[in-house]
């Protein structure tokens, strides 16, 4: 007689029996030469014919044969499970909120910590030549910069111009009032 625990469950829906266990399907396999029909699709391959997965459809020929041998117990899952009582069900929903809260105050506490070692982050030297950097760049803009320089008021453009060296006091438009006509 084998042990109940070394016996494979066979999971019993619509009156049809399934082993959902990978190891189980092995055990099946070559052990019993039991073969069955592969049902399942797999995750990455959802629109398939040749290639199936998991669960293991079992014949009834089959599932009568595992049972008599004492191979296989079936176990229907609606009547396996049953309800919880009130008491158990208050004491999970107590443990739910307690492990809500821990997890609330772990990570306030990480938060914490990390504004706290968020300044030590960079090295002291890091910091000087960080802001020596800075410094040197806002020095480079402001040199490069020319307040006569007129091209901080044109719009930059991507094609060539197609009127090249052309002077910036020709592109205005002739003022009437300088016109002596």
């Amino acid at each position: 007689m084998v042990e109940l625990e070394s016996r494979i469950p066979l999971r019993v829906s619509n009156c049809k029996a399934y082993v959902w266990d990978v190891d189980d399907i092995a055990t099946l396999r070559s052990k019993h030469h039991i073969c069955g029909i592969l049902a399942g699709t797999l995750p990455h391959l959802s629109q398939q014919n040749v290639f199936l997965g998991v669960p293991l459809l079992l014949m009834p020929e089959e599932v009568a044969f595992l049972v008599e041998s004492e191979l296989a117990v079936l176990v229907d899952d609606s009547v396996a499970h049953h309800d919880p009582s009130t008491s158990s069900m208050q004491r999970w929903n107590t443990q739910r909120v307690d492990d809500i809260k821990r997890q609330i105050s772990l990570a306030q506490e990480k938060e914490v910590k990390e504004a706290a070692t968020f300044g030590r982050a960079m090295s002291e030297d890091a910091i000087r030549k960080r802001k020596e950097r800075e410094s040197r760049r806002a020095q480079e803009k402001a040199n490069t910069s020319d307040p006569t320089d007129i091209s901080l008021f044109n719009a930059p453009s991507d094609e060539p111009s197609s009127r090249p060296n052309q002077d910036v006091s020709a592109s205005q438009p002739p003022n009437p009032a300088s016109s002596s006509d």
